[in-house]
């Protein structure tokens, strides 16, 4: 009833996803099936409009919001990886923090 919106991507060797999960505002971001960011609300939503500019998504992003989102963490790999699972936001991103 309630499934999330996942988005995936290969670069290279590595496989990608991007999960929002409507109910709780969740956004996780995974590099081959290890989740990297696991962001709750606010950060989540400040991540999400920062990447998915001209969207009109409210709190419900949609396949290509998020796949701008997944899109800014690829081209930022492997710098994002500092982040893995503790929910700190990668240095892109920490503006939005």
């Amino acid at each position: 009833m309630f499934k999330p919106t996942r988005v995936r991507r290969k670069a290279g060797k590595t496989s990608f996803k991007a999960e929002f999960h409507t109910r709780s505002g969740r956004l996780r971001i995974f590099a081959d099936g290890v989740v990297s960011h696991d962001l709750f609300p606010p950060h989540s939503w400040f991540v999400i409009a920062s990447y998915s500019w001209g969207s009109r998504w409210g709190t419900h992003p949609n396949k290509v919001d998020l796949l701008h989102v997944l899109n800014h963490f690829v081209e930022q790999w492997p710098d994002f990886r500092h982040g893995a699972g503790d929910g700190v936001l990668p240095d892109c991103c920490m503006s939005c923090g």
